[in-house]
């Protein structure tokens, strides 16, 4: 019976002395381009590895952009209305995900300072100018929203 109770006492510490990413929320924020099919968006991200929450920043400016819209911006509306954003989730966050596919709607990156550790790894901040209407055009053509006027 003791050993049972100082083997739970021991597993109960490890997990709670195991690293854990804190509790985080992205900041969005975003200024119109030069033209409206373009966007400029400031995102962060976290993640275990410093490259990693650079990626995690540029998915969350693009998913926000696309299943929320950012308010105040040219493209305040989601792109995927919500009632179909659960069918294609998983077809667009694939696309979201490959740098090879969603560097075909970043026109412009940069860093904003360099990471910043927290507690269980990094967050990062990034710019990205996104061109909307590449960004539309590859979901019209994908199935995942209905061309403007049919």
């Amino acid at each position: 019976m003791n050993k049972v109770l100082w083997t739970s006492l021991a597993m109960l510490l490890a997990m709670a002395c195991s690293p854990k990413l804190s509790t985080y929320s992205p900041q969005i924020s975003s200024s119109p381009g030069p033209e409206e099919t373009t966007l400029f968006v400031q995102a962060s991200g976290l993640a275990t590895e410093e490259k990693a929450a650079y990626d995690n920043a540029v998915y969350n400016a693009l998913s926000t952009l696309v299943y929320q819209g950012i308010p105040g911006s040219v493209q305040s509306r989601p792109m995927i209305p919500p009632g179909d954003a659960a069918r294609v989730k998983t077809k667009v966050d694939n696309c979201l995900h490959d740098n090879n596919c969603c560097r075909n709607f970043i026109m412009q990156d940069s860093h904003v300072g360099g990471t910043v550790k927290v507690k269980g790894g990094y967050t990062a901040t990034t710019n990205i100018k996104v061109n909307l209407l590449s960004l539309r055009t590859w979901l019209e053509q994908n199935n995942i929203i209905r061309k403007f006027g049919l």
